[in-house]
């Protein structure tokens, strides 16, 4: 493999393992904290570095268009995803919300297909579906 390849397969990796935490991590935190101040408190902790990196590196500021997807992807990502998920974990075990997100890829792989108008190849969704049947079993 190259060496970006390989780079870039260990940084999924190490994006994997973390994101692994989610729940479980999730799951102790909500026992005693408001949900709703839990998920939307990772997304302020997460900001305060990723906008000191866009400051540091001084990136241009969006256009209006993208400010308006931008503000769908923000609102599914930084909102409904952590406190929905935070929410969930006060009533079911963490084991079912990882079902839940290990089915998440092959959503998004058919979101992805349809709204850029790309079909990828039967290889591909039959290993997307093999992957995402391992989860649920």
């Amino acid at each position: 493999m190259k060496t970006r390849e390989t780079e870039g397969m260990l940084l999924g990796l190490i994006g994997v393992v973390i994101f692994s935490l989610t729940l479980p991590m999730t799951r102790i935190v909500v026992a005693e904290v408001n949900p709703i101040l839990n998920g939307l408190g990772r997304a302020l902790v997460a900001a305060i570095p990723a906008a000191a990196l866009l400051a540091w590196r001084r990136e241009k500021l969006p256009t209006w268009a993208q400010v308006k997807s931008l503000a769908v992807v923000a609102l599914g990502v930084i909102v409904a995803f952590p406190v929905f998920s935070a929410w969930a974990m006060k009533t079911v075990p963490a084991s079912h919300g990882a079902v839940v997100n290990g089915l998440q890829p092959l959503c998004v792989a058919i979101y992805a297909a349809w709204l850029s108008h790309e079909r990828p190849s039967k290889a591909f969704w039959a290993s997307a579906i093999a992957g995402s049947a391992i989860v649920v079993a």
